[in-house]
């Protein structure tokens, strides 16, 4: 009789992984990648296909076939949990078309933000794009829940990502809304976390940021662009570096249930080569926004 790994050892398999490729970098976040359930987050999914009509198709999939759901969760891919509603059609049984709207990010990219975010014990956290509630996982794991706050555009990712979380002893705050407009209530916070794509930083993330913190940001500046690490200057900008980890994602939108037009999707973190790679401009190249 064949027998495949169970949750606990895929995870920590996924973990050494992301430590050989240099995704992770620190025992901290090896030890929390080793021990958060991806799996428990994302129970379904959408695969992409082309039909011959060469039209996306997004065939959903979810956790009936144990082995097929737990190879792919604990894969380095990138996982469709989400369609636009306006767009999507039924093509088949289980088959859809239309416009990615959320996703569960690829492990290796979420770990190498994390990296790149440089948290410290004590900091508190703003992740903007809640999604299933994966990466507040991470960070509730990493920093203790007290400390991490979360938010995203649809109100019924962030009530679904809190029910998960609470099933693991997760009670971060979670709140829904334009994460543009920062969190709300106000607050403010060590580190700033975007999992969408911005043209600028809102002046609300600057202003909910506490003396000597940054924020990570996918910025959007056209024909480049790519994920930058932003801290505050004497003279009242922000000073933004490319970080080592490059990826891109999803605009954020204003409205929890339509792009508008179809978006970008997320593509994968790179090392700096290979049509991913982004930005043109050099690592390390400062940009200023004020």
């Amino acid at each position: 009789m064949t027998t495949h790994p169970e949750p606990e050892a895929r995870m920590r398999a996924l973990a050494a992984d992301l430590v050989r490729d240099g995704s992770i970098r620190s025992p901290e976040w090896e030890s929390v990648f080793a021990s958060v359930p991806r799996h428990h987050f994302v129970p379904r999914w959408y695969e992409a296909a082309t039909d011959p009509r060469g039209i996306t198709v997004w065939n959903e999939r979810d956790d009936t076939d144990r082995e097929a759901w737990l190879r792919t969760v604990y894969s380095d891919a990138t996982l469709v949990t989400g369609l636009e509603p306006g767009t999507a059609e039924r093509v088949g049984d289980r088959a859809w078309t239309g416009v990615a709207t959320s996703s569960s990010t690829q492990p290796g990219l979420m770990a190498g933000m994390l990296e790149d975010l440089r948290v410290g014990d004590g900091h508190r956290v703003l992740e903007i794009g809640t999604g299933t509630g994966y990466n507040a996982a991470l960070l509730s794991a990493r920093l203790g829940d007290h400390l991490v706050h979360s938010m995203d555009i649809a109100p019924e990712l962030v009530e679904t990502a809190g029910r998960r979380l609470a099933a693991l002893g997760f009670r971060p705050a979670l709140a829904h809304g334009d994460g543009r407009a920062g969190f709300p209530g106000g607050g403010r916070f060590d580190r700033i976390i975007a999992t969408c794509s911005v043209p600028r930083l809102p002046d609300a993330w600057i202003g909910q940021l506490l003396p000597g913190g940054s924020i990570l940001a996918n910025l959007d500046l056209g024909i480049a662009g790519g994920l930058m690490r932003f801290t505050p200057e004497q003279n009242g900008t922000m000073l933004g570096r490319f970080t080592v980890t490059t990826g891109q994602f999803m605009p954020a939108r204003a409205d929890a249930l339509s792009y508008g037009s179809a978006p970008g999707f997320p593509t994968p973190r790179t090392r700096g080569s290979g049509p991913h790679a982004s930005p043109p401009t050099p690592s390390g190249a400062p940009i200023r926004s004020g």
